[in-house]
């Protein structure tokens, strides 16, 4: 359990120019150039989540898998560079880069339990399509990260792994319910993560941690081997997406995960095209008034407006609208949450006769050959 007295943690996020700062496609562009080696990429991250340790952002880690992959991804980048094939087209695009997994989305050989004390002692035994297409581009896992359960929440507290702490201050929140992913990437620990979201699980630590996420279109990244999963129409809402140090990373990492994956009903192709060409001229834009139950602070509404004109500059039409019924809209979500789930399959799971497989089950680690 992380301290809870209060001790800022801003110094080490935002000085210096060091790696554990950099974007992904930073570092993947400099590890293909050979000025940096993956092991050295992945060790100070290693060392930088080690270093906050107390903010209970990681779940389990797999730091000794993670350097020997980072050893196989250099010595592909020397092969590469014997053969003369180290062009953009030749090595995958985040090649010897690490990254986070929160903890509901199945990642081979990690915990996948959401909070769940039943499936404490299961492995999964197959990546979720998404951790893969990571993988096959060259991404190197380091762990799956701490998340709000049994059940998604606005804040990260879990029964099996305990609280996460917000990395400028032991003393606050990192949000939910992928705080340990928002948590990790903001004290420097991973370039990026991939998350879920229900109701602002990816937004909401993005938020409060200052870092970067996105939710994506429904049935742009499939959602299979996330645990639980919601079902029906209801599974149109649960996204998975990145969360990123910068916002460079956003867009190629979208271009990596976007896809059907043969399992999600709901996931498809889609046109995903470069968000630097597209034209804010005539976007209509509604800036809220009159909505939240508690008045927010000053330096937030005043980041808001801010965030309005610059909108505006583009080209956008900014209007203000008040939204009073929005103060409830917490509650109508959690009435809808509450439908949301496979409850009938997850009861199903904890007695052990779940109906059907697929990818992401997992093994007891007790009973693993």
């Amino acid at each position: 359990m992380p301290e809870t007295t209060k001790r800022p943690m801003r110094e080490h996020p935002l000085s210096g120019d060091d790696i554990t700062q950099w974007s992904a496609t930073r570092l993947a562009d400099a590890i293909a150039r050979g000025e940096i080696s993956s092991r050295d990429v992945v060790q100070q991250h290693i060392s930088t989540l080690q270093r906050f340790k107390a903010l209970n952002a990681i779940a389990k880690d797999r730091f000794d898998a993670a350097l020997r992959d980072a050893d196989e991804a250099d010595e592909r980048i020397a092969d590469a560079k014997v053969t003369n094939t180290t062009s953009d087209t030749a090595l995958p695009p985040l090649l010897g880069v690490p990254f986070t997994v929160k903890e509901f989305i199945a990642v081979k050989g990690m915990p996948n339990t959401a909070g769940f004390p039943h499936r404490r002692h299961q492995l999964s035994t197959s990546d979720a399509p998404a951790v893969q297409r990571l993988r096959d581009a060259g991404g190197i896992p380091l762990g799956v990260t701490n998340s709000a359960g049994p059940i998604f929440w606005m804040e990260t507290y879990n029964p099996l792994y305990g609280r996460v702490s917000n990395p400028y201050d032991l003393s606050r929140t990192a949000g939910g319910s992928s705080g340990g992913d928002g948590a990790a990437v903001a004290c420097g620990g991973s370039p990026l993560s991939l998350g879920s979201d229900l109701g602002g699980s990816l937004r909401i630590p993005a938020f409060f941690n200052g870092v970067f996420a996105h939710l994506p279109s429904v049935g742009l990244v499939p959602n299979t081997g996330h645990f639980p999963m919601a079902y029906g129409e209801a599974r149109r809402n649960l996204y998975l997406g990145p969360v990123t140090r910068k916002s460079e990373d956003l867009y190629p990492l979208l271009k990596i995960l976007a896809g059907p994956d043969g399992f999600d009903p709901h996931a498809r192709v889609m046109p995903l095209h470069n968000p630097a060409d597209v034209s804010l001229t005539g976007l209509p834009v509604i800036l809220a008034v009159d909505s939240t139950i508690t008045k927010p602070g000053i330096e937030l509404e005043t980041a808001r407006y801010l965030a309005a004109r610059t909108l505006e500059a583009r080209g956008a039409i900014v209007t203000e609208a008040p939204l009073p019924s929005l103060r409830w809209a917490i509650a109508q979500a959690l009435a809808s949450f509450s439908s949301t789930l496979d409850i009938a399959g997850t009861v199903a799971d904890i007695i052990g006769t779940h109906p059907e497989q697929s990818p992401g089950l997992v093994v007891s680690s007790s009973t693993r050959p």
